[in-house]
């Protein structure tokens, strides 16, 4: 069977600002950025195309250096063509997109923001693709293609949003159904950050292949590209991991903890890897002996970036605050009440709004 060997990527998002982290190491994360997609072809191997699903800048402020890096990634790669469809971040007519075409080698194609389509008659493929014209796109751009049938492998590159028939979207809307309809043996999507596994629709395969390298905690979890084979009905693609660092979301539980270098050891224990990004959750009920310092945490533990959240609970002993006087006592008088005429279902919920008043109290109504 005749195909055609691809890499899907797209979503580079080079020269994002990384503005939450030190300067230092939002310098290291953009610099990461470019060196994951050098790396992800390196990955992948020898490819006939390299499909870019839009988004490769972050945004205006773009540098020279990256103009000239991507440019660089092509004519190290001759023998392989590569297909851009820009998207939100970067549209057709926004000034990264110019300045890269104004030095883009040969063996690159940008897509307008019209439909059009290349055909590369030594390997029998047809690559079809629409750019962003601006930030929005609020029709979708699955109507402006119709596919040519004949024995050509035919791809769609589009950056655009997976959305249910008839729904909206200001980022090129496309329905499942359109791409049932659509004739085209790929499509290959971009602008969504996870990798969506390779789904089938009718006769037509299509994937986010997610971005090479994750840009926050809302981005947790491998990231990569696409790369393998794409024939006529015929697909057998697979998800490579490209991620240099990857975050993490982490509830750490500590009451268990019976001081602060306990808690350290918890948080520690759950920070597996150095080099990547933790945001750290602390939960529980935590012993009222245990003094936390979240910043002595972040300080303490080797990670390249780390945040440390206090979401505990305090351990009250009702029978005691109740013989005592205050508002405190006043409280754990009214709640031992409670506790004595609810139910065992209610038990629960009893003990955690006590828990809760007993914190607003304890600092002042700062929790």
């Amino acid at each position: 069977m005749r195909t055609v060997r691809i890499v899907h990527t797209g979503d580079l998002h080079i020269d994002c600002r990384f503005s939450n982290l030190p300067l230092e190491k939002s310098k290291i994360r953009r610099q990461e950025l470019k060196t994951s997609f050098k790396n992800a072809l390196d990955i992948c191997g020898k490819a006939d195309i390299v499909l870019i699903a839009g988004d490769i800048f972050d945004n205006a402020n773009f540098t020279k250096d990256s103009i000239n890096f991507v440019n660089g990634i092509f004519e190290k790669h001759p023998d392989t063509t590569f297909f851009i469809s820009f998207g939100n971040h970067d549209c057709y007519h926004s000034p990264a997109c110019e300045a890269l075409l104004r030095s883009l080698p040969d063996n690159a194609v940008v897509f307008s923001d019209k439909a059009e389509y290349m055909e590369l008659d030594d390997i029998k493929t047809r690559v079809y693709g629409m750019s962003f014209s601006s930030k929005y796109q609020y029709e979708s751009m699955m109507n402006e293609f119709e596919v040519i049938n004949d024995d050509y492998i035919n791809i769609l590159l589009l950056h655009g949003d997976l959305v249910a028939d008839g729904a909206q979207s200001r980022y090129n809307p496309i329905s499942v159904s359109q791409i049932e309809k659509s004739g085209f043996d790929y499509v290959a999507l971009g602008h969504t950050h996870d990798y969506s596994g390779i789904q089938l629709a009718g006769d037509t395969y299509y994937a986010y292949c997610g971005a090479p390298e994750p840009h926050g905690f809302d981005e947790c979890g491998d990231k990569g590209v696409i790369c393998g084979e794409v024939g006529k009905g015929f697909c057998r693609l697979a998800f490579k991991n490209t991620a240099i660092r990857r975050y993490h979301c982490v509830s750490v539980d500590v009451t268990a903890a019976y001081s602060l270098d306990d808690v350290i050891a918890m948080v520690r224990g759950a920070v597996s890897c150095a080099d990547d990004f933790y945001r750290i959750t602390l939960c529980g009920t935590l012993n009222e002996a245990v003094s936390l310092d979240t910043a002595l945490i972040e300080k303490d533990i080797d990670a390249f970036f780390l945040t440390v959240t206090d979401e505990t609970r305090r351990s009250y002993n009702l029978d005691e605050l109740a013989q005592g006087s205050g508002l405190m006592a006043f409280v754990a008088r009214n709640v031992l009440g409670e506790l004595r005429d609810c139910s065992d279902d209610e038990v629960s919920s009893v003990c955690a709004a006590s828990d809760y008043l007993f914190d607003m109290i304890d600092s002042g109504g700062k929790r």
